[in-house]
């Protein structure tokens, strides 16, 4: 592998998703294995000078300039992280830097810059916006830094976040302030690398320890190229992160290009005043569908507007013939009445009527506004789980949120269903009320328990033009209306029951949902194409990235 290997690979992998953070991650693990730059035989070898630093180290600690120490372990005495070059050796973070401190209260130094680790960009080392002492408002004691040190996050989830600084300043008391004895810029790299970021995170799983302490950080090993070596490494290492950087920002503006584009596309279908122009809107997405839709996210919002248009009449066209909706919610409430009096459903409690300067949106001259509760029974019909234990079991985690797709389930046996459940019937519209999942809907076709916070529904209109409606925005925003009352985790019957329902005729419901499953099903065949790319994609990343490491 040369860098021209490298180099003629960056363009293809940094298209892929998360390509350039591959490639960043790929740059400095080469650049710290030394297989960056060639080595050069006539270079002072690195154990030379390690001996020089250890020197420098002791008349420091002789003139009290550091604090002597810690012992750390040799390096002879650890398993090597990988093999190095014959000119480089290893060494300990302890013999090629110091761990500064420097701890001082903050009111004296009001104009200073403050720097916390949330001033720094995880993995890259950019420094970030920061403000003064005084504006951030510091109080507790800080670390005091010096320009040319290396400030370094000690908080176990921020420990690939590490600067080098060219000012003086106050610093967060979880980062460490650190004089480096070997090149400055190639420390820095090092400390980026997951070569030194797998040995700061080898005890992240004990939680006692949320932090790297300084007995930690001597410890690290580093591998230490010939003084000369370094400078090479770090020049090629900014040639190539200087080359990523412009390949991003090349890719980041043909994507906010892309997608100003698909949400001018996405504006004109969903503001399109009749069927025929969805079908105008429609068809100019089409065309372009492959460059307006790229990521399998694009799907969701075309999706939405398809089930918008679908629900305030303008996804295809009205029939003069047609019988209206009021005639056709006349004839519920008569049903309604009926099944009321033979015990056959509750009576609901009382709803207001819909007035019209309370809906949501207008409607063709067919359609007609109703309360939930006229066009569907919200069912209850509470059992113990024990006496259905090989029944099908479904929960809101089986259904999946914003399709009406459901999941893998298993048995009431098999999840070990204890508490009382909703029995259902094929049929049945389940809804789950919780407010984190209120876009988990489900139409079933067979027999079994849901969980309680669930609602098995009747629908007295097309069943499948309801579990639309109930998917879409429409009827989304009407039931999180209350979402930031936290006394009220869940829709209780009544708010559901009071929800408004845009109702076409019942031929016109059926030719909706004719239309939809023809569009949905396009769109669900073009999110599965698009997670293959995308999975394709990150798997040839992912080969690209191996095949240079080899």
């Amino acid at each position: 592998m040369t860098p021209r290997d490298l180099i003629a690979a960056f363009k293809v992998v940094s298209e892929a998703q998360e390509g350039v953070t591959r490639l960043r991650e790929l740059v400095l693990q080469l650049a710290v294995r030394g297989q960056l730059v060639p080595q050069n035989e006539g270079e002072e070898p690195a154990d030379s000078l390690l001996e020089r630093l250890r020197a420098h180290r002791t008349q420091l600690i002789k003139s009290k300039a550091i604090k002597k120490p810690k012992k750390v372990p040799p390096v002879a005495a650890a398993p090597l992280p990988f093999q190095v070059p014959p000119t480089w050796s290893w060494a300990r973070f302890v013999d090629v830097a110091n761990i500064a401190s420097n701890l001082v209260k903050p009111a004296k130094y009001p104009s200073a810059p403050h720097i916390a680790p949330n001033n720094i960009e995880k993995a890259t080392g950019r420094l970030l916006p920061y403000q003064t002492v005084a504006e951030d408002g510091v109080r507790s004691a800080k670390h005091r830094f010096r320009a040319g040190q290396i400030l370094y996050s000690k908080i176990r989830p921020n420990l690939s976040k590490v600067i080098t600084v060219d000012f003086e300043g106050l610093c967060s008391a979880d980062m460490y302030p650190i004089d480096p004895w070997i090149d400055r810029r190639y420390l820095h790299a090092y400390m980026l690398s997951m070569a030194f970021l797998e040995q700061a995170t080898d005890d992240d799983n004990r939680l006692a320890m949320p932090k790297v302490n300084q007995e930690q950080l001597s410890a690290v090993m580093v591998a230490v190229p010939p003084l000369l070596e370094q400078k090479r490494i770090v020049a090629k290492v900014d040639e190539l992160m200087g080359l990523l950087d412009r390949l991003e920002a090349a890719r980041d503006s043909r994507e906010s290009t892309r997608l100003a584009l698909r949400n001018a596309a996405l504006a004109a279908l969903q503001y399109a005043d009749s069927a025929e122009e969805v079908e105008v809107a429609w068809q100019r997405i089409a065309e372009r569908m492959d460059d307006l839709f790229t990521d399998p996210a694009d799907v969701e919002p075309l999706r939405q507007t398809v089930l918008q248009l679908a629900v305030r009449g303008r996804l295809v066209r009205q029939a003069e013939g047609d019988e209206p909706a009021s005639v056709l919610l006349e004839q519920l409430a008569a049903d309604k009445a009926q099944l009321v009096a033979a015990k056959k459903i509750k009576r609901p409690k009382r709803v207001p009527a819909v007035s019209d300067d309370a809906v949501p949106f207008a409607l063709p001259q067919s359609w007609a506004w109703a309360r939930f509760v006229a066009v569907a029974n919200i069912a209850s019909n509470l059992v113990k789980p024990g006496e259905h234990s090989s029944k099908p079991h479904i929960a809101p985690n089986n259904i999946e949120k914003g399709t009406g797709r459901l999941l893998p389930y298993q048995t009431v046996g098999d999840d070990g269903v204890t508490s009382s459940k909703h029995w259902f019937t094929a049929g049945q519209i389940l809804y789950s009320k919780i407010r984190p999942n209120l876009s988990k809907v489900v139409t079933i076709d067979f027999d079994g328990l849901c969980s309680a916070d669930m609602y098995p529904i009747d629908a007295w209109i097309d069943r499948d033009y309801l579990q639309a409606y109930m998917l879409s925005g429409a009827f989304l925003e009407q039931v999180t209306g209350d979402d930031n009352r936290l006394a009220m985790p869940k829709v209780n019957q009544e708010q559901l029951s009071r929800v408004m329902v845009a109702v076409p005729p019942l031929a016109e419901q059926r030719r909706i949902v004719i239309k939809l499953g023809e569009l949905v099903g396009l769109l669900d065949r073009l999110a599965e194409r698009l997670e293959d790319t995308k999975n394709l994609h990150r798997a040839f990343a992912a080969a690209a990235v191996h095949h240079l490491e080899a």
